[in-house]
């Protein structure tokens, strides 16, 4: 997690949020960018696929093996 600046800065750099008393974010918005870029890279990180190759488990097991064809591809 990134850590915030807690530096003060004029209004014109925090986002508007209307839920909050003063009708500002809590963060500025160099510190909102830094967050949402942390999360797109660790998101991107998960949908990699992490090995090469896999095999499937789900087997028919009442089928004979004999049945069961290669298809070269």
């Amino acid at each position: 997690m990134r850590r915030l600046c807690n530096l003060t800065k004029p209004l014109s750099e925090f986002h508007v949020n209307n839920s909050n008393a003063d009708k500002h974010d809590t963060r500025c918005k160099t510190c909102c960018q830094g967050y949402e870029k942390e999360k797109r890279a660790k998101k991107r990180r998960i949908l990699e696929p992490t090995v090469a190759e896999k095999t499937c488990r789900r087997v028919l097991l009442s089928s004979h093996p004999a049945a069961l064809t290669l298809v070269d591809a």
